[in-house]
């Protein structure tokens, strides 16, 4: 199986078993066997590119944990970040915090930059809406969910990126996302009574990808949010192949 939302180190507003060790052992004992994991210290970071490096070095002992680097579209070395870190063939897509970063998607021409950097380049771009429900956001801190329909309306112009949208719940356009064949959807956030079921029903099964969001979230249920919706078939498909298409993993 591949894990597509995955994250250690520590989280403020509560604690978690973040420990790399401890996110290895975890996914090995649900029989993940591939995941996509990214550092919970940059989204607190003003400067979050500044744990990449450390990232790769954290991750190296661990095959099965490809790191997704983290990138900040306001900093100007974004460009020389993607092409430092994309020298280190384990990367297989990068990240945006979106909701945790300035960069502001209703800005076209800021945003068709960095959309035609990963159309060249054909790394998958993870733009994460979400990290935690804003519900369970500390009083002083709340951080609301981006709103993405502005970066699906600005792919359709660059049909070789690979998009995959981070934390989606269930009023994700839908008719947007099958417009463009490269637009893909975490399931980590899929809430709601039969919420997959319904992605399933409006077409989106090629594009649905298993995330756990691991040590945020318990793996019992994300395992729970997809097979509680979907037949042994449709699980195979969020579980493993479409991600494996995706990312060229066996």
């Amino acid at each position: 199986m591949i894990d597509i939302s995955c994250f250690y180190g520590a989280w403020p507003a509560y604690p978690v078993k973040g420990a790399i060790a401890e996110v290895a052992a975890e996914l090995q004992s649900h029989g993940i066997t591939d995941a996509l994991i990214s550092p919970l210290a940059a989204v607190w970071c003003r400067n979050q590119q500044a744990y990449n490096r450390e990232l790769l070095e954290t991750t190296r002992p661990y095959p099965g944990l490809h790191p997704v680097p983290v990138l900040d579209p306001t900093l100007p070395s974004w460009r020389e970040e993607v092409e430092n870190m994309r020298r280190d063939k384990r990367v297989r897509a990068f990240r945006v915090f979106l909701n945790y970063t300035r960069f502001d998607l209703a800005r076209r021409d800021s945003l068709h930059d960095f959309l035609d950097c990963f159309n060249q380049s054909g790394l998958p771009l993870i733009f994460q809406r979400r990290m935690e429900d804003p519900r369970y956001n500390h009083h002083r801190a709340g951080v609301p969910d981006a709103d993405v329909n502005h970066a699906l309306n600005a792919a359709q112009g660059f049909p070789g990126v690979r998009l995959i949208l981070g934390g989606v719940s269930a009023g994700v356009n839908a008719a947007l996302v099958l417009k463009h064949p490269g637009v893909y959807l975490d399931t980590s956030q899929m809430d709601g009574l039969s919420c997959i079921r319904e992605k399933i029903g409006q077409g989106l099964l090629p594009r649905l990808l298993f995330g756990s969001h691991l040590p945020l979230f318990e793996t019992y249920s994300a395992f729970g949010r997809v097979l509680h919706d979907v037949s042994d078939a449709e699980a195979r498909q969020i579980f493993q192949m479409n991600a494996a298409r995706l990312l060229g993993l066996a």
